[in-house]
């Protein structure tokens, strides 16, 4: 950037004004970990509007892990980090930094199993309140899945599938709102945090849906404030704030893919209690 203080270049105006047009894009693209992007922003705001062309994006993994830290945070003395411990799955002298949110694959390998279990635990307690032959007409169906995975979007599009996820997701929502107790409660916000929020989050940043992403990440500046990363909330603000004064048309034609949709109900998929 030691171009941009020469004044005296015939082309220093030029750059100044349109830099982003030297790559012949509408916008010039960063990302930064929170504590180099809170310089940048710094930076944008002094000298704007040197910099107004410059999108700084805050780097998914570190806010990642400080989800991951906020959820340790929610779970901390819980009693299931020991349990953890007795079944081999977390060491006792990682039982810290896994609360933290200090170790990306651990974390993201301990909190998918144990989501994935309360919420078979969760299902199983659904399928003793629902219809035997509903139930019956259901597995039914699913045994029949093709193996072609072209053809299993059309296969779970059989009503009889989507009126018995339908009734299994407004039980997890009454669940949520404390129906059955408040220990259920608990720990349904824990599988939503995960198997619902993360995942989501996840599917946004492997499949560059944008539109998903902004959509989903003020539930994640939610969590945050919540349970006590406030960096990440303050300045999350200014991100996706950022993110959503951005032209859509210029993530689609130019960075990403414009078949992608969002493959769930955001309404009902973000209901956070």
């Amino acid at each position: 950037m030691m171009w941009l203080e020469r004044e005296n270049d015939p082309d220093y105006g030029y750059c100044q004004g349109n830099w982003p047009r030297l790559c012949r894009q509408d916008y010039a693209v960063v990302t930064y970990d929170l504590a180099v992007a809170l310089k940048a922003y710094s930076i944008q705001t002094i000298q704007s509007p040197l910099f107004d062309k410059l999108l700084v994006l805050q780097g998914n993994f570190h806010t990642e892990l400080a989800f991951y830290g906020a959820v340790g945070t929610y779970i901390n003395d819980s009693g299931i980090e020991y349990i953890l411990q007795e079944a081999d799955i977390l060491a006792e002298g990682s039982m810290m930094g896994f609360i933290k949110g200090k170790f990306y694959n651990r974390c993201t390998r301990i909190h998918q199993l144990l989501a994935n279990v309360l919420e078979q635990k969760l299902y199983k307690r659904f399928l003793q309140e629902i219809n035997a032959e509903d139930h019956h007409t259901f597995q039914e169906i699913m045994s029949t899945a093709p193996l072609d995975p072209s053809l299993i979007e059309e296969h779970i599009s059989d009503p009889v599938v989507i009126n018995h996820l339908q009734k299994y997701e407004n039980y997890f929502q009454s669940v949520l709102t404390g129906n059955i107790g408040s220990t259920a409660q608990f720990w349904a916000i824990y599988i939503f945090l995960i198997n619902r929020l993360h995942r989501e989050l996840q599917r946004c940043v492997k499949t560059n849906d944008v539109t998903g992403y902004i959509n989903v990440f003020p539930t994640i500046l939610s969590v945050y404030f919540a349970l006590n990363r406030p960096n990440y909330a303050r300045w999350g603000t200014l991100f996706i704030q950022k993110l959503k004064n951005v032209d859509l048309k210029y993530w689609k034609n130019e960075h990403f893919p414009s078949d992608v949709q969002i493959s769930t109900t955001v309404d009902q998929l973000l209901t956070f209690p």
